[in-house]
C-alpha cells in the first residue's frame, strides 16, 4: 500500500513539473512577441450590431510578422466597464490569453435597494491544446492570484479571430 501511496505522488509530482515547463515555455514566447519591435499592425473598428453589441464600443488590434498573426488585441467600453482581451499565437494556434475587466457592477437587490461596487481582474488562460480546450487559468484581484476555474469561452475567442483573419484577408 505504502508503494501505491508512493507511486502517486511520484506521478503526481511529474505531472505538477510538465505543466510548470509547459507554462513557462508559453510565458516565453508570450514575451518574445510582446518585446519584439517589428510587428506590423492593422486596426478596425468593430461594427455595433454585427461585431459588437449595440451598446458597446470596440477595436480590434492585429499584430503580425510576415504576414502571420502572432496577437491579437480586443478592446471594448460599454455601460461602466472596460475590457480588453489579447490573444497571443505560435504558428497561428493561440497558445496564451490575458483578460482584462474594469468596470462597475450595479446589483438590484430584492429589497430594492441598489449596490453599487467596482469590478477589476486579469486572467491568464495558459492554452496547452486549443481543439480539445486544455486550459490552465490563473486570476488576478485585488494584487492577489490564484488558479481558478473560471470558464474558457472558446467561442467567444473563436470569433475575435474570425473578425480578425476576415480584416487580414482584406
Amino acid at each position: 500500500m505504502k508503494k501505491l501511496i508512493l507511486i502517486l505522488l511520484i506521478l503526481t509530482s511529474c505531472s505538477s513539473l510538465r505543466q510548470k515547463k509547459a507554462i513557462d515555455q508559453i510565458e516565453n514566447k508570450y514575451l518574445k512577441i510582446e518585446k519584439s519591435t517589428d510587428l506590423e499592425t492593422t486596426n478596425y473598428e468593430l461594427i455595433k450590431g454585427v461585431d459588437i453589441s449595440k451598446s458597446e464600443e470596440g477595436s480590434l488590434t492585429i499584430y503580425s510578422k510576415n504576414s502571420k498573426v502572432v496577437k491579437i488585441e480586443r478592446n471594448l467600453t460599454g455601460y461602466g466597464f472596460q475590457n480588453t482581451v489579447s490573444i497571443y499565437f505560435n504558428n497561428e494556434i493561440p497558445i496564451f490569453i490575458i483578460e482584462n475587466r474594469k468596470g462597475e457592477i450595479v446589483d438590484y437587490l430584492t429589497n430594492g435597494e441598489i449596490e453599487h461596487y467596482e469590478e477589476s481582474y486579469i486572467l491568464k488562460k495558459y492554452i496547452f491544446d486549443w481543439k480539445n480546450s486544455v486550459v490552465e487559468t490563473t486570476s488576478t484581484e485585488n494584487e492577489r492570484t490564484t488558479n481558478t476555474t473560471f470558464p474558457f469561452c472558446k467561442p467567444c475567442y473563436e470569433k475575435i479571430i474570425k473578425i480578425a483573419q476576415n480584416q487580414m484577408t482584406k
